[in-house]
């Protein structure tokens, strides 16, 4: 199957501000997500907001089975769609 079929489901970060705050929470959760794929633990549909001095992000509320929950993609920016190659050399490399 697709790797996506595997990874769970949206996280939203928020309260980000500046672009140094974007890149780092962007960083640990492409690291705390790629560990949960490898774990076969995929990711709760939640939002989170970023804690700059530990610089990790935190649950702040779990949209698990909300139907209210509606997601405005960002028109200038395509998923990311990882393939198996992709995951194999991240479950190497991590």
């Amino acid at each position: 199957g697709d790797i996506l079929e595997n990874t769970g489901n949206r996280v939203e970060v928020k309260n980000l501000n500046s672009i140094r705050q974007v890149q780092q929470a962007a960083e640990y959760e492409a690291i705390r997500q790629v560990e949960a794929i490898m774990n076969d633990e995929p990711t709760a549909q939640e939002t989170r907001t970023f804690e700059v001095k530990s610089g990790k992000t935190k649950v702040i509320r779990t949209k698990e089975g909300a139907k209210d929950y509606r997601f405005m993609p960002e028109p200038d920016m395509p998923p990311i769609v990882l393939n198996q190659e992709v995951r194999y050399l991240l479950r190497d490399y991590y």
